[in-house]
């Protein structure tokens, strides 16, 4: 799972989680995977320079899953309130 931070410097997507799971042919599975903002990682959050600390950006996030950074085929938009 990957987030795009709607922040200027930021990379296009951020590694936010990921769950392996593994599957025969045709089998399918439930995978639940949590983004916390207050993990250690700062999955929604930017370096504020005139803070000297971490802020969660505002506006909307872009949530995407998929295989791997090149293949996110399934987006939803995360709206972040100031």
């Amino acid at each position: 799972m990957y987030v795009a931070i709607p922040a200027t410097g930021q990379p296009p997507k951020r590694l936010v989680g990921f769950q392996k799971v593994w599957l025969e042919p045709g089998e399918s599975a439930e995978v639940a995977v949590t983004i916390d903002p207050r993990a250690t990682a700062k999955p929604l959050s930017v370096w504020d320079y005139a803070t000297g600390s971490f802020r969660v950006a505002t506006g909307d996030h872009r949530v995407l899953v998929g295989t791997s950074s090149e293949d996110t085929p399934h987006e939803l938009t995360l709206a972040v309130a100031g």
